[in-house]
Formats: C-alpha cells, sequence, structure tokens
C-alpha cells in the first residue's frame, strides 16, 4: 500500500514533463493523449480478480466512532502538509529566496513527499501503524511550528521539505493504521470512507488558507491552521485504541 500511495505523487514526475513539452509546442488538447493513451494501456494489463470456489466471508461492521476517527486522522493530518505543497513557492519568496532557490524548494517538497510515503512501508516494519502516523504528525507539526518564526531562506525551504515528509508519512501510513483498526475483511469499505478524509482536505485546506491570507494579509496564518489541525489529529492517534 505505501508503494501504490507514492505512485500516486510520482504521477507529476511522470506526466507532468510530457504534458510540459506537448503545451510548450502549441499541441492544445492533443496533449491529453499522451495521457489517454497510458491509462489505455494500464486498463488492458489491469491485474484481474480471481473468483473464489466459495462465497466470500462478510465483513465484519466498522464501528461510526471508528470511522470518524480515522477520518479525522486522515483529514486533519493531511491538511497541514497540502497547505505547505501550496505555499512552498510564495513562501520562499517572501523571505528572500531567488528564483532558484523557490525553484529548488518546491523540488525539495515533493522529494520528501515520496520520501515519507515510501518510508512508511519499511518503518511499517518494526513500528506499529499508529507509531508511524503519529510521528509523521509530531514532525509535520513541529515543522509547521517552526515556520511560523523569522527563517531565512533556506531554513524555509528544509521546514518546508520536513513538513511534507510528515505528509507522505501520513498519507501512506492511515491506510495501514485503516487496515490494522478494521481488519483485512472490512479494510476496503472502511478506508474507502477514510479517505474522503484526504479529499475534503485538499478541497478545504487551500481555500481556506487563501481565504486567511486575504483576512490577515499574510501566509503564516494558513501555516498555523494547518499546524493546528495536525495537533488535532496527534491527539486523536495518540489516543488511539485497536478495536
Amino acid at each position: 500500500m505505501p508503494l501504490v500511495v507514492a505512485a500516486f505523487r510520482l504521477e507529476g514526475a511522470a506526466f507532468g514533463a510530457i504534458l510540459g513539452a506537448s503545451v510548450a509546442a502549441s499541441a492544445g488538447l492533443q496533449s491529453l493523449d499522451w495521457v489517454a493513451a497510458a491509462l489505455a494501456v494500464l486498463v488492458r494489463h489491469a491485474p484481474r480478480r480471481r473468483e473464489a470456489a466459495s462465497a466470500p466471508t462478510p465483513a465484519p461492521p466498522v464501528g461510526a466512532h471508528l470511522l470518524l476517527r480515522l477520518w479525522v486522522v486522515f483529514a486533519a493530518g493531511s491538511l497541514g502538509g497540502l497547505v505547505a505543497l501550496g505555499l512552498a513557492q510564495p513562501i520562499s519568496a517572501d523571505r528572500g529566496a531567488g528564483a532558484w532557490l523557490s525553484a529548488a524548494a518546491v523540488v525539495a517538497v515533493a522529494l520528501g513527499n515520496v520520501s515519507g510515503r515510501l518510508g512508511a512501508g519499511l518503518l511499517a516494519r518494526r513500528l506499529a501503524p499508529q507509531a508511524v502516523v503519529g510521528g509523521a504528525q509530531a514532525l509535520g507539526g513541529l515543522a509547521l511550528a517552526l515556520l511560523l518564526l523569522p527563517t531565512g531562506p533556506v531554513a524555509t525551504a528544509l521546514l518546508m521539505t520536513g513538513v511534507a515528509l510528515g505528509y507522505g508519512l501520513t498519507a501512506a501510513g492511515v491506510p495501514l493504521l485503516a487496515r490494522r483498526a478494521a481488519g483485512p475483511e472490512a479494510f476496503a469499505h472502511t478506508f474507502g470512507i477514510v479517505f474522503t478524509g484526504w479529499g475534503a482536505a485538499g478541497l478545504i485546506g487551500p481555500w481556506l488558507a487563501a481565504d486567511l491570507r486575504d483576512r490577515t494579509g499574510n501566509r503564516e496564518s494558513g501555516l498555523a491552521l494547518g499546524g493546528s489541525l495536525v495537533a488535532l489529529a496527534a491527539l486523536a492517534t495518540g489516543r488511539w485504541t485497536r478495536r
């Protein structure tokens, strides 16, 4: 699962360069033909599920409290990282970074995100999923708190990378936590609902950060919002009890 979640962030590297070159060549909507061709190949070679010889065992019901806890952990824990991903370049520029350093900060954030997703699988071999997710939120929350202090452009880029690393660990760690908490039989149903927490964070988080920026006149208010919600997710994870 961590490898699958990491691949979700690699699509930018896989298709971004192709789409960028196509747009630069004035290909217009034909730029999407590359994506359509890749999807056609993937669908053709997608693994087929083998039907079981007997009827599958019904999944045990998952309580609403468990679903809500997992949802809050994923949504609140993701929001800080999503805000950092969106604010990495403008905050770096505000703090004195030139064009090259601002671009390097964006690349470092992307690498931190992917590294966290890949690292979650390695850490889960030695640590419980709740320890992985809790540690991720501690890392992301600390980096967000330090970003509220006046820092130089290099330190800002490093702290942004720390936030992205924590976000990546959370993104790949929550599916492992959901499987441990709900059990393998109910995992698909449970994570299908829990995953909407990431979508909610992606939809609401940047909008709230932009609204706070307009109201307060600074981008640090968005970081404070993200840090507060990461702290909420850490609290929910720290009080975790296995069902």
